[in-house]
């Protein structure tokens, strides 16, 4: 799997799911679980880096971090 790039569109604290858009335009849901340790908070429009997996039915981002590019490790 390669890494790609993507913005935050939603996180739902209760649920622990989100979903990120790509660089293309392509839609890719998240589990709290797949943030890296040192995450930190998480809000719409948080620029990630990610490995992108097809599930059955939707893409899945697997080794969410922060992007570099915000500035932050």
């Amino acid at each position: 799997d390669s890494v790609t790039h993507g913005k935050v569109v939603r996180f739902d604290e209760a649920t622990g799911y989100g979903i990120i858009r790509t660089i293309e335009g392509d839609e890719a849901h998240f589990h709290a679980s797949a943030l890296q340790a040192e995450f930190g908070d998480i809000s719409p429009g948080t620029e990630v880096s990610f490995r992108l997996r097809r599930g059955p039915v939707a893409m899945f981002a697997l080794e969410v971090r922060r992007d570099a590019s915000e500035g932050n490790p």
